[in-house]
């Protein structure tokens, strides 16, 4: 929803698919932030922005 909500319909529908991808609980994934308390990686919807895939 956050995606959706901040970047509109279609860009935030292919986000969250593409999160869905690569979040799915079968790939290890070594660059996102791990949460000890919760045992889930965080992937935040800021790090979408423009600004941050200029970067």
């Amino acid at each position: 929803m956050g995606a959706i909500q901040r970047y509109g319909f279609f860009r935030g529908i292919v986000l969250t698919a593409d999160r869905l991808l690569r979040d799915n609980g079968i790939m290890l994934h070594t660059h996102y932030l791990f949460d000890e308390a919760s045992g889930k990686y965080i992937d935040p919807v800021e790090a979408y922005s423009q600004e941050a895939l200029t970067q």
